[in-house]
């Protein structure tokens, strides 16, 4: 029984890592790739008979977790919706929003009148 779970895990596995590769767009790719390492986690404790393997299995799917996570914020921040006009809010959505930066503009002081 253990080995069908565990062959029905690498399929679903090889399937989210295929559909991952496949995938043109970034943000369509991170749930095949969190299925996928979900998927391995799982074949890793169920393949291996030993105590330890436990401990790995869980290793593995927190560093995977941490990951996915650090790479949908920085994506999630890269695509945040702007501050834009209401007929380019489509457009806003899509491209980058610009960081703000902390220089400071220095304006040129106005001409003083000398009568």
């Amino acid at each position: 029984m253990i080995e069908l779970v565990a062959a029905v895990c690498a399929v679903v596995a090889v399937y989210a890592a295929l559909r991952a590769v496949l995938e043109k767009n970034t943000l369509r790719k991170l749930p095949f790739v969190n299925v996928m390492n979900f998927a391995v986690a799982g074949v890793i404790a169920l393949i291996l008979p030993h105590p330890l393997t436990l401990a790995a299995a869980i290793a593995y799917f927190v560093g995977a977790t941490l990951e996915a996570n650090a790479i949908a914020s920085a994506l999630a921040s890269r695509f945040a919706p702007c501050s834009a006009p209401s007929d380019e809010v489509a457009l806003a959505r899509l491209t980058p929003c610009s960081v703000p930066s902390d220089e400071v503009t220095l304006a040129r002081p106005a001409p003083e009148d000398e009568s």
